[in-house]
């Protein structure tokens, strides 16, 4: 059996967390950060204009570096690499292993200290929907059902975030 990981709810609020990548992956899991009060910084030599909107929508909160990652630069309490380069990932790894930073890789699950799951929000109720890493279309259509039942429950809209 697979290692599972425990699901354990954390404050937010002012937590620095690091987001290497610019793309879609990186843009949903930064608005979800944003969303929940972490001050987020994004870091990629491209970086896409749903990130860019968020440094408006979030002033003083998301922070953007337009460059490429090297050693070093990482001082945060969570970090995600969201990169398409590998050999950047793993130097993104082996720098939070050293100096203890909890990361995640999106491209590998066997290197993440956490993993982030699909978002189920409704006012105060956040429900975080996760596979271990394994199954990312099995946790979309699961986190969709759960907004579409509580939409129904609670007559709102379903669009979820």
């Amino acid at each position: 059996m697979a290692e599972r990981y425990f699901p354990l709810y954390v404050s937010m609020k002012g937590k620095r967390c690091q987001i290497y990548g610019g793309g879609p992956i990186a843009a949903r899991r930064a608005g979800a950060l944003l969303r929940f009060g972490a001050a987020v910084c994004v870091t990629a030599p491209e970086i896409c204009d749903a990130i860019r909107q968020y440094r408006l929508q979030y002033p003083g909160q998301c922070q953007l570096r337009e460059e490429e990652y090297r050693p070093g630069m990482t001082e945060a309490d969570f970090v995600l690499a969201c990169t398409d380069d590998e050999k950047v990932q793993e130097e993104i790894y082996r720098e939070c292993r050293s100096l203890g930073i909890p990361v995640n890789l999106a491209s590998d699950q066997s290197k993440c200290d956490f993993f982030f799951p699909a978002l189920v929000e409704q006012e105060e109720l956040v429900i975080g929907v996760c596979s271990s890493g394994k199954d990312h279309s099995r946790v979309r259509r699961l986190a969709q059902r759960l907004r579409l039942w509580l939409a129904e429950q609670e007559g709102i809209s379903a669009s979820g975030k």
